[in-house]
């Protein structure tokens, strides 16, 4: 393999790198920041829908200011809840509609600063070995 060759497959492994943990992170990031700043509050499940043999609970809830939010829970092969079973939500003040039910959220961001310190030792890496080619 040439200088070139590596170089450019190196430069293929790092554009990658970006774009998938970018994707691969924005969930946790989001479920991080309803960890510590959601509010949490009662919900309703009102009903089921399936497909592809999993199924997603519409769940609705009222804001302090009256409105009611419904959103859906992710398809999965188990109800998150029953229909009229009332469940604990947290939503982010900002954006109501992102919300989920209490139970299904991660308790503590561990696993998301594992991840990341993976993703910057292998980013690193790469860049090292990228730079050691082009000297």
């Amino acid at each position: 393999m040439t200088h070139a060759e590596a170089a450019l497959l190196t430069e293929g492994v790092m554009v990658m790198m970006v774009v998938v943990s970018f994707f691969l992170a924005v969930p946790h990031f989001w479920n991080e920041r309803l960890r510590r700043r959601g509010v949490k509050g009662r919900g309703v499940c009102i009903s089921h829908s399936v497909r592809d043999g999993k199924v997603s609970c519409l769940i609705r809830f009222r804001i302090p200011d009256g409105d009611s939010i419904t959103f859906n829970t992710p398809r999965s092969s188990q109800a998150s809840a029953e229909v009229r079973e009332r469940v604990d939500v947290i939503y982010d003040p900002r954006k109501p509609k992102r919300a989920v039910i209490a139970y299904t959220l991660p308790k503590d961001g561990t696993p998301v600063r594992r991840f990341l310190i993976g993703m910057a030792v292998v980013f690193v890496v790469t860049l090292g070995i990228r730079i050691c080619l082009a000297i």
